[in-house]
């Protein structure tokens, strides 16, 4: 793998033994950011129907990870991750960075389910990626439960970073606090 996490460049080799404990981490890792997820989130949806999802990827945005919450999710995030990097090239991210959406088209197939993303460093370089997308129950939309346009739905959240450098931007400030 290249210094920017695409493919190519020198491929490490690991013993079967390091490797198992390498894995086992990773698993853990995400299990317990899910287990975190649970015990802080004050949504029905997520702490009694797990409807969410943990995930880790390397730096080429390949998934390396993920919780078992519920394994649908896990299919359909890995487009999230790098369709956001379209948008937000690896040279515009910063620790610090969070970015969030709820495009239909890459996650889930509605508005409900959002991501949120934020870039992993070590040492100033970009290693990976962190992930939860987890499902809203109210996002908004039409209350006749057969909506015909995708705008019906509710809030469409487009691709944005909704923080920079660990500090809330003032768009993501501004659309807050305004009425919906």
């Amino acid at each position: 793998m290249s210094s920017d996490g695409s493919p190519g460049g020198g491929a490490r080799t690991f013993d079967p033994i390091d490797l198992e404990i390498l894995w086992s981490r990773l698993v853990t890792l995400v299990d317990e950011s899910a287990w975190a997820i649970v015990r802080t989130s004050m949504s029905k949806v997520v702490v009694e129907g797990r409807d969410f999802g943990v995930l880790l990827y390397d730096a080429g945005a390949r998934m390396l990870a993920a919780d078992v919450s519920i394994a649908s999710k896990v299919g359909t995030t890995s487009i999230a991750v790098k369709e956001l990097l379209k948008v937000f090239p690896r040279s515009t991210l910063a620790p610090g960075d969070v970015l969030v959406t709820n495009n239909p088209w890459w996650i889930m197939g509605h508005l409900n389910d959002v991501a949120v993303v934020s870039p992993l460093f070590h040492d100033g370089r970009l290693v990976g990626f962190a992930e939860c997308m987890a499902h809203m129950a109210d996002i908004g939309g039409s209350l006749s439960g057969a909506p015909r346009e995708v705008y019906e739905e509710g809030l469409i959240i487009p691709p944005l970073k909704a923080i920079e450098g660990g500090r809330e931007n003032a768009t993501t400030r501004t659309a807050r606090r305004s009425p919906t």
